[in-house]
């Protein structure tokens, strides 16, 4: 669970997991795109999220991997993920999650995937394709 109880609707959150290759790996869908939460868990064991992000056109478990020996996500010890049933889905949680945390490592707002114009439920910004 995400600190603060992040509504999922039919996307129930799967983790938290140890971010080490060999718990991802273990774990995790090797065949599903995705939306994950990096962070520290606190004292009730839930995350807290320094990092939100998504994976659009790969298996989320090879995008979260890309960022376990990444320095800049040392603080980084546990990830919680939501699979998706669509880009679209994918990028509108995304973008309701960082709203909402406001994640340090996340420097910008959420870019749209490639070759789409959507647009952000949340703030309604039109994001970059």
């Amino acid at each position: 669970m995400v600190k603060g109880g992040v509504e999922f609707t039919n996307m129930p959150p799967v983790g938290p997991f140890l971010l080490d290759l060999e718990t991802i790996r273990a774990e995790l869908l090797d065949d599903q795109i995705g939306v994950y939460v990096l962070g520290p868990t606190n004292d009730l064991g839930n995350v807290v999220p320094r990092c939100i992000g998504r994976s659009d056109d790969r298996p989320v478990r090879e995008r979260i991997c890309e960022h376990v020996h990444d320095p800049a996500y040392d603080t980084c010890t546990h990830c919680v993920v939501m699979y998706v049933e669509s880009v679209k889905v994918g990028c509108d949680l995304e973008c309701q999650l960082y709203h909402k945390y406001k994640p340090q490592l996340n420097a910008n707002h959420p870019d749209a995937p490639d070759g789409t114009n959507y647009t952000c439920s949340v703030c309604w910004r039109e994001r970059p394709s």
